[in-house]
């Protein structure tokens, strides 16, 4: 006899009620699994990881020895890191496991809050199913940063909250809960006190307004909401206006006193729902609108509260450049948003399951493609400044054996992540995070979060700082350290604002630092040292003049690239990379720009010329109507002129000069000077381009003269 199809159904229906926990429960462990694989570590969380290994050094909180600043945002985070490091553990593997501990509890919370909106098990799997898969909550289970703690205080203290008003359950050991969550909230970033305006009267009115409720009981209510608050939190502000004179953290002034553009924040929030494919989603209320009064609950109406404010702040602060970061905190919130809307106020089961499919489907898309959109930084490229590309890791851990980590070398830095405190060597932050005259004074630069200001050369040489380092370079030593033709390029090389007065020591040079066996980095030696002189002949460390000259070959480098006439030499190729020496830009899709007054290439001729070449090339000026309508260019072999240029066409062009053979050597060094070149931000023509651009090459080559 054929079973009824209820029967079939119900079946399968009555196993996933009887192992719904199971389920949940391997639903987060998978969940957990995928952010494992998408864990990384970035350069940010360094900062705090230095400041937690001088507390347990016995220096203090401080960023240097004897410097007591607040460049930290998380002060829980980052005594945590310091209880890590303080029992021999290593503060990244730490930083992972406590990440992954909170990304649990955040999944976890996550559901308990999504069931009460939704009032379905199945629904609130889901929920956690579509965060727990997005590709930015899940790589912030790591990172080495704050970010999931923050997020799984948040939506437990919600949690807790939303619980209490359905229940009507306002018992002191809860009102005690929310207060102490709230606490360490505010412990571990500063701006959860956005969280705080929601939740704090949210839980103070009911208990205000409860009924039947003796005055003495109500107070000890009131009393357990705010005693952990004021003495916690309180306890931290003297603390910190004791030991640091202040109670914000420095990165606020160095924001706060810097240019701030709602603009970047707006398109922050509107890239992370577009990249998402979120918006589709917010059309879903349009087409419910009946059923959202008769579906709307506490739950709800607290989420919207704290996400909407949130991502208001976010917006007043310009949004930031790590892949949507500042985001993370109210994720949980908007997820459940999503699944409400999702859940409640569409009935078709088939278009449930197509938004759940859109969410997923589109966090995996995001994942296999997102780049470098506006400033916002994708993670990868996060994890491979600090180890594959840029090696800020490997500069640390150098530059710390060689100095043998000590704090009497004074470096300067942009990157004040790993490269501090691997080296753990007196360090000035550039971007004036972790420096108090740089956030309130330093130099301003643009709107980029945590990179509106810099050091000027007159501060840093008033901070007798003896390396100012630069970028990773090949190490081939056919790969030209960079000599820079002016001093106004040396400035704009390493991060410097241009100053007209370059009161610069006479004594600074350029230092060539390996750092792997493929990779080198250049160094501004600024201020003399004894113990980086003792480096520099102990380690071999080659040493160039900052200015170079194609006219004085004291100036010149020891080796020059061998170069086979009839080779063309590709700018954007890594073949150029070794004829390049100074006043060339990075390489770019169509060749690359000159950057500076004189830009220089230099070749070696094995035997030197039998007989007068020609150089071809094939290059467009820099040029804007109105504002600069030509480029004047000469061009010089060894410090001899062999022709002059006015350049007056925006398209390429194929040029040739003539070298005779009297001019050319066993080393050349071929220039081109452009004294009339500017940046095009100066002039009004391109807002964020502060380049001094000349002219673009696309290729050259030299030929025997037919």
């Amino acid at each position: 006899m054929e079973k009824p199809k209820s029967m079939v159904f119900s079946r399968p229906a009555r196993i996933y009620e009887r192992n719904f926990r199971l389920i949940l429960l391997a639903a987060i462990a998978a969940l957990l699994l995928l952010a494992w694989w998408h864990r990384f570590i970035m350069d940010d969380a360094f900062i705090s990881f230095r400041y937690a290994d001088n507390l347990v050094r016995g220096w203090g909180l401080v960023w240097n020895e004897g410097e007591r600043i607040e460049g930290y945002t998380n002060f829980l985070w980052t005594m945590l890191i310091a209880a890590a490091l303080a029992a021999h553990l290593d503060a990244v593997a730490s930083s992972m496991a406590l990440g992954l501990a909170a990304f649990t509890a955040s999944v976890y919370f996550t559901y308990r809050l999504a069931f009460l909106v939704l009032q379905s098990k199945s629904a609130a799997l889901v929920t956690i199913l579509m965060l727990g898969t997005n590709y930015t909550f899940s790589c912030y289970a790591t990172g080495g940063m704050e970010t999931q703690l923050q997020a799984s205080l948040f939506v437990a203290t919600l949690y807790l909250l939303v619980d209490a008003y359905e229940k009507k359950l306002w018992t002191k050991r809860r009102l005690a809960a929310i207060s102490l969550l709230l606490s360490l909230a505010l412990l571990t970033r500063l701006d959860s006190a956005i969280l705080f305006a929601v939740v704090f009267p949210s839980a103070f009115f009911p208990i205000i307004r409860e009924r039947g409720v003796r005055p003495s009981q109500r107070g000890a209510k009131v009393a357990s909401l705010c005693a952990p608050l004021l003495v916690i939190i309180g306890v931290w502000f003297l603390w910190k206006l004791h030991y640091y004179g202040d109670i914000f953290p420095n990165t606020f002034y160095a924001k706060v006193n810097s240019l701030n553009s709602y603009y970047g924040g707006l398109l922050y929030i509107y890239y992370f729902f577009r990249l998402y494919w979120l918006f589709p989603l917010l059309l879903i209320p349009l087409f419910a609108a009946r059923r959202i009064r008769a579906r709307l609950r506490p739950g709800l109406i607290f989420c919207l509260a704290a996400a909407v404010l949130w991502l208001l702040y976010v917006v007043s602060v310009g949004g930031d450049f790590m892949e949507f970061r500042f985001i993370v905190p109210v994720m949980p919130f908007i997820f459940v948003i999503i699944g409400w809307m999702v859940f409640a106020l569409i009935r078709n089961h088939a278009l449930r399951a197509v938004c759940v499919a859109l969410v997923i489907t589109g966090s995996v898309y995001h994942g296999m493609t997102f780049i470098l959109t506006g400033d916002v930084e994708a993670i990868p490229a996060l994890q491979w400044h600090l180890r594959e590309g840029e090696h800020w890791e490997a500069m640390g851990k150098v530059l710390g054996s060689a100095f043998n980590y000590d704090p009497r070398v004074t470096i300067a830095v942009t990157a004040s992540g790993a490269i501090p405190f691997y080296s753990r060597l007196t360090t000035i932050d550039m971007m004036g995070l972790n420096d108090r005259w740089i956030a309130r004074n330093g130099y301003v630069i643009g709107y980029r979060p945590g990179h509106q200001r810099t050091a000027t050369l007159e501060y840093l040489l008033s901070r007798d700082v003896n390396l100012l380092l630069g970028q990773a370079r090949p190490m081939s030593r056919e790969i030209a350290t960079p000599t820079y033709s002016d001093l106004q390029s040396a400035f704009v090389g390493f991060s410097l604002p241009v100053s007209p007065e370059y009161n610069i020591p006479e004594t600074s040079r350029l230092i060539e630092i390996p750092i792997t066996p493929e990779l080198k980095m250049t160094a501004l030696y600024l201020m003399p040292n004894p113990l980086v002189d003792d480096a520099i002949r102990r380690e071999g460390w080659r040493t160039y003049k900052l200015v170079a000259s194609d006219a004085d070959p004291s100036t010149w480098p020891e080796e020059f690239p061998e170069y086979e006439p009839g080779t063309r030499i590709v700018f954007n190729s890594d073949m150029a990379e070794r004829y390049l020496w100074g006043g060339w830009s990075g390489r770019e899709p169509a060749g690359r720009w000159s950057d500076s007054q004189k830009a220089m290439l230099i070749f070696g001729l094995c035997d030197g010329a039998s007989s007068d070449m020609v150089l071809r090339a094939k290059l467009v000026p820099f040029t804007w109507p109105g504002k600069m309508d030509a480029q004047r260019v000469t061009v010089s072999l060894n410090g001899r002129v062999v022709a002059d240029w006015r350049l007056t066409n925006r398209e390429a062009q194929e040029f040739t000069v003539d070298l005779p053979r009297e001019a050319l050597g066993t080393k050349n060094v071929l220039s081109f000077k452009m004294p009339d070149v500017v940046s095009p931000q100066s002039i009004g023509a391109l807002a964020y381009e502060i380049r001094r651009l000349g002219i673009s090459v696309e290729w050259m080559e030299i030929d025997p003269r037919p």
